[in-house]
């Protein structure tokens, strides 16, 4: 009998001890360290620290500064390599370019690096279910590897209807005079910039993309099995196609020569010249440089040598 009487007040102050306020808390925080985290991740194509409280510029991103001031900002965080592909590769794999010898819009890390796992495709191996949209690799080098489902990217025009318009010109004007639109990668470009004015967002990619990510949210967190979902919008990269915006209210940079130590190929509008053109150019120019400045530091070292007797 006392047995039995001594495991029922163990039992009983068990329970109080579990159903007290600060256990309960206690125990709140241990199921939720257990639980693993959702994950969004959001790429944005060459967004530059022109925007919001953070870096004080003149682009109003009212979201970006609510998501900033919720987190951390990393003021100094710098791309690997100038050029998308590469930068991308770099970031989802964890390897720098040399490692992944991808340099170059066309080259697939998985023919350099075919056994390698991806972040995305870290989560899914972990029991998450890992999806993705818009502009995450670059386009046309998707990763099938990395995600539970396949990616998904909107057909929205890249222009408005008047850009539309430009781009079909030049593409009637290259046919007429000869041109092979295989070596431009088989498209002309329409206009720079365009302002189409008052459109919805979904009329073009990103705000798609951003219909479709709040969709996806809502049905994946239905279903109670932890997520990672990549959304990437392409804007603001080229072409600067927006609504109708204060263009007096934008400050643009000034520069009015060549920047120091720059190859003149890197001015070049490539309108008229092929990706491939411009980066060999580019390439030829930039070796040209070094060897002569190689060249001219070991004159330099050769006159300050006292002569021989």
């Amino acid at each position: 009998m006392q047995r039995i009487v001594g495991k029922a007040i163990l039992v009983l102050a068990a329970l109080a001890v579990l159903l007290s306020p600060r256990a309960a808390q206690a125990q709140a925080n241990t199921t939720a360290a257990k639980k693993p985290l959702n994950v969004l991740f959001i790429a944005v194509d060459d967004l530059r620290p022109s925007f919001g409280a953070a870096y004080n510029g003149p682009i109003k991103t009212p979201s970006l500064d609510k998501l900033a001031a919720q987190g951390t900002t990393f003021l100094r965080a710098y791309c690997q390599q100038a050029v998308c592909s590469p930068s991308r590769t770099s970031l989802l794999t964890g390897q720098r370019p040399d490692t992944t010898r991808v340099y170059n819009l066309t080259t697939h890390f998985r023919t350099t690096l075919p056994d390698v796992v991806t972040l995305p495709q870290h989560f899914k191996q972990n029991n998450y279910h890992a999806q993705g949209m818009g502009k995450i690799y670059h386009n046309g080098l998707d990763d099938e590897k990395s995600w539970s489902m396949p990616h998904w990217t909107p057909r929205k025009p890249i222009w408005g209807p008047e850009g539309m318009a430009v781009q079909q010109r030049n593409i009637a004007a290259a046919r007429a005079a000869g041109e092979n639109l295989q070596r431009i990668g088989g498209r002309m470009r329409g206009p720079a910039w365009e302002s189409v004015g008052n459109v919805p967002d979904n009329y073009f990619g990103d705000g798609a993309i951003a219909d479709h990510a709040i969709e996806t949210l809502n049905a994946i967190g239905r279903t109670g099995k932890p997520f990672f979902l990549a959304v990437g919008f392409s804007r603001p990269h080229l072409p600067f196609v927006t609504v109708i915006y204060d263009e007096k209210s934008i400050r643009f940079a000034n520069y009015g020569s060549e920047l120091e130590n720059a190859v003149s190929i890197a001015l070049h509008s490539w309108a008229s010249a092929g990706p491939a053109t411009v980066f060999s150019n580019a390439a030829r120019q930039y070796d040209r440089r070094v060897r002569l400045s190689a060249i001219t530091r070991r004159l330099r070292r050769s006159r300050s040598r006292p002569e021989r007797t």
